[in-house]
C-alpha cells in the first residue's frame, strides 16, 4: 500500500494566496465606500443636518408644551380665580358668582363668556380668611388641584367633611346613611319669651290664631315672661319635621304623632355631631326611611392661575402658619393633664388613638413665630416648634423641658398675703386746700401741672392756683353730689364748708367687700372705724386667690403660690397635625 502526503510548499502557497485575495477584497469595499461617502457627502450633510433641527424642533416643543401644560394646570401655592355654580345634590341651586344674580341660574348654565360674574380668589394650601361656601372649597382646596385653565369641572364635597376638610369630618362613612322610624311624634306645644313675641307678632291674647313660616299656632297661655302656644294641626294635616313632610296620624294630651311620607328629591337640613348638614331621603319602605347626606356640589371653571404664590418646595408647617392639631397632654407617670377628646364617657389615656375614633375640640393655633391669626392661640415653646417641618396626618410624641413649658419653679412667686388689709374711718375730713410736691403730681396725674388747670379727685374737681418752690397748691371747687368710690368703699359727702368737705364711707357691718385682684373681704364696722380683713375661713387649699393658688392659710396671712401649675414639670404631648394652612 503506497502512502499520498501533502506537498507542504504547495500548501503554503495556497495559504498566501487567499489571505492576499482577502485584503484585496477589503481595500477594493473601503475604495468603493469612500467614493460612495464623498459622491454623496452634500446629501449625507442635509440629512443629518434637518434630523438635528428636527430632534431640536420636537424637543423644544415639547419642553414648551410640558411648561405651559404646568403653567396651565393647578398646584399648590397657586393663586386661583375662579366662578362657580354650587348646588345640592337634587341640582337645588345654592349659590353662584353669575351676576346680576338671575334666578334662572341651573346647574346647566354655562360658566363661559357669555355671562357676567364676580370671579372668587383662592390660593391653593394658603391662608385666608373666608366665609359662607366658599369655606366648603377653602377646607377642600386640593380637590382643585390638576384642574386646568379656562376648563369646567365638577367637583362633589360630602357636606360631612365641608366646614374643615377630610381630616375633620363629622361622620364615618358608614354613618353617610342611616334609617329612621316613619312613625314619629313631636311635642304639641312650644313657648316663645313675650318681649320677643310681641316684638314679632304683636300683643299676644289666648285663644288667638297666628301664622309662623306657613305653621299655624294658637296662643294657650300668656304670664309675666312666657307666651304658650300649640302647634295647631288635626289628624290628617301635614306637618314638616327633620326628616321632610309628615301626616298627622293622632294626638295625645301633650304629643302630635305623625308617619313620614318620604319625599324623595328634597333637601333639608338634620344636626349630626352639633353640625347641621344638607340631606335627602334615598330609600322609603313599609316602616323606615333611608337618609343619606348631601353633598355641596360645585361647577367650578378656572380663569386664572398665578403660580407660586407660596414656594411648594416649602410645604410643611413653618412659622406664621396656621395649624389644627389634636393632642393629648400627660406627665412623666403618664397622668393625662389635657387632652382634645372631647367625650365625657371615655377615660383619658396617653394610648388613646388622635384618629376619628373620639370626637376633639382641635386647638387652631398659628406657629410662632409669626403675626397671630385672628382666633387662633399661641402655645409654649417646646408645642409650638414640635409643629414645624411636620404635614398633614403626621404624629409624633414630644417631651417639653421646663424651660420650653411653663418655667421653672420660682420661690420667689410665692407671696403671704396679710389677712388684715387695713383699718378705714367712717368719716373723713379733706381740706378744700390741696398740697402736693410737683413730683407727687406728676406721679398722679403723668404731666407737668400749670396754673388754671382743672384736675380731678375722687370726690370732685379743683383749680391749680399756685406753684411755688416745687409745691402745687390746689383749690376744690366742687364736689360730687352722687356715689363714689373711695378705697374699696362707696363715699358720699355729708357735709362742706369754706374750708373743708366730709366724706362718708357707707357699709354695714358683716358686709362683703371685693378687693381688687384678691377675692372678698369683710367690713367689720363700728361707730367710727372699719376694719377690713380677709376671712380665712372662706378659703381653702387649692383655692384661686389674687391671681395664684392657695398654698397654706394661717391666723395672720394667705400663702398663694403665683407660679403657673404646670412650672417646674417636664410634660409630654402625644401630637397629631390635623391641617394647615401656609402664610403666603
Amino acid at each position: 500500500m503506497v502512502s499520498m502526503k501533502k506537498n507542504p510548499v504547495n500548501n503554503k502557497k495556497n495559504k498566501t494566496t487567499k489571505i492576499k485575495k482577502r485584503k484585496a477584497e477589503k481595500f477594493k469595499r473601503k475604495q468603493d465606500e469612500k467614493k460612495f461617502l464623498h459622491k454623496n457627502k452634500k446629501t449625507i450633510r442635509t440629512v443629518t443636518t434637518l434630523a438635528i433641527i428636527a430632534f431640536i424642533i420636537v424637543s423644544s416643543f415639547l419642553i414648551y408644551q410640558s411648561t405651559m401644560g404646568k403653567k396651565s394646570t393647578v398646584e399648590l401655592g397657586d393663586e386661583v380665580k375662579f366662578n362657580f355654580i354650587s348646588y345640592y345634590d337634587n341640582n337645588d341651586v345654592i349659590q353662584h358668582t353669575i351676576v346680576p344674580n338671575p334666578d334662572s341660574v341651573t346647574v346647566d348654565t354655562p360658566l363661559d363668556d357669555t355671562r357676567l360674574k364676580m370671579p372668587q380668589r383662592l390660593i391653593i394650601g394658603g391662608y385666608k380668611q373666608v366665609d359662607g361656601l366658599l369655606s366648603f372649597l377653602y377646607w377642600n382646596d386640593d380637590m382643585l388641584l390638576g384642574l386646568k385653565k379656562g376648563k369646567t369641572y365638577t367637583i362633589s364635597i360630602p357636606a360631612e367633611q365641608a366646614y374643615s376638610g377630610p381630616q375633620l369630618s363629622v361622620l364615618t362613612e358608614e354613618e353617610r346613611v342611616f334609617s329612621v322610624p316613619r312613625d314619629t311624634e313631636t311635642g304639641r306645644y312650644g313657648v316663645m319669651e313675650l318681649n320677643s313675641f310681641t316684638e314679632d307678632y304683636g300683643e299676644p291674647e289666648v285663644g288667638k290664631m297666628i301664622d309662623v313660616e306657613g305653621v299655624t299656632l294658637q296662643i294657650t297661655e300668656i304670664d309675666d315672661t312666657i307666651v304658650t302656644y300649640e302647634y295647631y294641626y288635626e289628624i290628617g294635616d301635614e306637618i314638616y319635621l327633620e326628616y321632610g313632610k309628615a301626616i298627622v296620624t293622632d294626638k295625645t294630651e301633650d304629643q302630635l304623632m305623625a308617619n313620614y311620607v318620604g319625599e324623595k328629591g328634597v333637601t333639608f337640613y338634620i344636626v349630626k355631631n352639633n353640625t347641621w348638614l344638607p340631606a335627602h331621603v334615598k330609600e322609603v319602605t313599609e316602616d323606615e326611611l333611608y337618609i343619606e347626606i348631601d353633598h355641596f356640589n360645585y361647577k367650578i371653571r378656572i380663569e386664572s392661575i398665578t403660580k407660586n404664590i407660596i414656594d411648594e418646595k416649602e410645604w410643611n408647617v413653618s412659622g406664621g402658619d396656621l395649624a389644627i392639631v389634636r393632642y393629648i397632654g400627660y406627665y412623666e407617670d403618664g397622668e393625662v393633664f389635657d387632652s382634645s377628646i372631647n367625650d365625657p364617657d371615655v377615660e383619658q389615656s396617653k394610648d388613646l388613638p388622635l384618629d376619628n375614633t373620639y370626637d376633639h375640640n382641635e386647638l387652631t393655633i398659628t406657629i410662632m413665630p409669626g403675626q397671630t391669626i385672628p382666633g387662633t392661640q399661641s402655645l409654649i415653646t417646646g408645642f409650638n416648634d414640635a409643629l414645624k417641618g411636620m404635614d398633614i396626618g403626621d404624629e409624633k410624641v414630644i417631651e417639653v423641658s421646663p424651660e420650653d413649658g411653663y418655667g421653672a419653679w420660682d420661690p420667689e412667686k410665692v407671696e403671704q398675703v396679710d389677712l388684715l388689709i387695713g383699718t378705714f374711718g367712717r368719716f373723713e375730713v379733706v381740706q378744700k386746700e390741696q398740697t402736693m410736691s410737683i413730683d407727687e403730681y406728676m406721679a398722679q396725674n403723668g404731666y407737668e401741672p400749670l396754673v388754671g388747670a382743672v384736675i380731678s379727685f375722687y370726690f370732685g374737681e379743683g383749680v391749680i392756683t399756685e406753684i411755688n418752690d416745687s409745691i402745687v397748691t390746689i383749690n376744690v371747687t366742687s364736689v360730687m353730689n352722687t356715689e363714689f368710690i373711695v378705697d374699696y368703699f362707696k363715699g358720699v359727702v355729708t357735709s362742706e364748708n369754706d374750708s373743708s368737705i366730709t366724706i362718708e364711707r357707707i357699709v354695714e357691718d358683716g358686709d362683703t367687700i371685693a378687693i381688687p385682684g384678691g377675692g372678698s373681704a369683710i367690713a367689720h364696722v363700728n361707730d367710727d372705724e372699719i376694719i377690713l380683713a380677709y376671712d380665712p375661713t372662706h378659703y381653702s387649699v387649692g383655692d384661686s386667690f389674687a391671681g395664684g393658688k392657695i398654698t397654706d392659710i394661717t391666723d395672720t396671712y394667705i400663702e398663694i403660690d403665683k407660679n403657673h401649675p404646670m412650672a417646674g414639670k417636664t410634660l409630654f404631648f402625644k401630637l397629631r397635625l390635623i391641617n394647615f394652612r401656609k402664610v403666603a
